[in-house]
């Protein structure tokens, strides 16, 4: 879980170098995804493998589904690519839903304009690997507002969310498995001294 946390704080450092994009093609945010998709991320990880809906604020397409519902017509001159006219029902934030009886990773493209390619394609990349989590490794449980969440007048928590974000990147970029361990644990450290700080403010 460290190592896919760390590879999408990379990515997203990377989209916020770039000027944001006003238009938001599904196409390119799937290439862009696929880029990311030869990165290592994780054993058995692919994220460009998995379903995916993109709603653009218009229209809902379909992408890489082995069995698109009735009301998603094939593109033309587009493989395994597939359009709903609107907003289709399961598209309701960015997460995961089944279509068709398939489990699909659905973005909304249209929630912040400002974001490019990359940050939308980093975006598929969490919502892919929870699909993945939960084919392979169903025990696992996470609650995100563990980590998305803190009380936002406290600068204090807010640090110490910063210095474990980096950690991961350094641990990710690390030469060496010793120096990749000890950021690793730095990132521990500072997330178990927030979770402290989070309990007796409950």
């Amino acid at each position: 879980m460290i190592r896919i946390v760390a590879t999408l704080l990379i990515l997203l450092s990377f989209g916020a170098q770039e000027e944001a994009e006003r238009l938001k093609d599904p196409f390119l945010v799937r290439i862009e995804l696929e880029r990311m998709a030869e990165m290592d991320m994780w054993p058995g990880f692919d994220p460009a493998s998995y379903p995916l809906a993109l709603y653009d604020g218009a229209d809902t397409y379909l992408f890489n589904h082995s069995s698109p519902p009735p009301d998603f017509a094939a593109v033309a001159g587009s493989e395994r690519v597939f359009v709903f006219k609107g907003r289709h029902p399961a598209m309701r934030w960015n997460s995961n839903a089944e279509i068709g009886g398939v489990r699909t990773a659905t973005i909304l493209l249209d929630i912040d304009p400002d974001r490019s390619t990359v940050e939308e394609a980093a975006i598929i990349v969490h919502e892919t690997f929870h699909i993945f989590q939960r084919q392979h490794h169903p025990t696992w449980t996470a609650n995100e507002a563990h980590r998305f969440t803190f009380p936002v007048e406290d600068t204090n928590l807010y640090m110490l969310t910063i210095i474990e974000d980096h950690a991961l990147a350094r641990a990710l970029e690390a030469e060496s498995g010793e120096a990749a361990a000890s950021w690793a644990a730095r990132a521990l450290a500072a997330r178990k001294e927030r979770a402290a700080v989070l309990t007796t403010q409950q």
